[in-house]
């Protein structure tokens, strides 16, 4: 049986490590959010540049995390699928 104090000291190193990843995923789940809401006004505005500018930046935010297992990569997949078709029924 391994020395009860180094499974305590993982363990504790596990619970700290575990909340900077949590923080970290809150953060770039957050920034997804804020995008898209971004562009949701830039579509009922109908700012073509701006969507555009968003659309790209949601985008890479998609793909980054997906990359960071973060978000499924077939959701991510699915959402740039649906940005598509609004942007492109936005800006004929």
């Amino acid at each position: 049986m391994a020395n009860t104090s180094e499974r305590k000291s993982a363990g504790l190193k596990a619970v700290r490590s575990d909340k900077k990843r949590a923080a970290r995923n809150a953060a770039q789940k957050g920034a997804i959010e804020v995008q898209e809401r971004m562009m949701k006004k830039a579509i009922v505005a109908k700012d073509s540049e701006a969507i555009k500018k968003i659309q790209l930046g949601l985008q890479k935010l998609y793909d980054k995390a997906t990359k960071n297992n973060i978000m499924h990569n077939k959701t991510a997949d699915r959402k740039k699928s649906r940005l598509a078709k609004r942007v492109a029924t936005t800006t004929k």
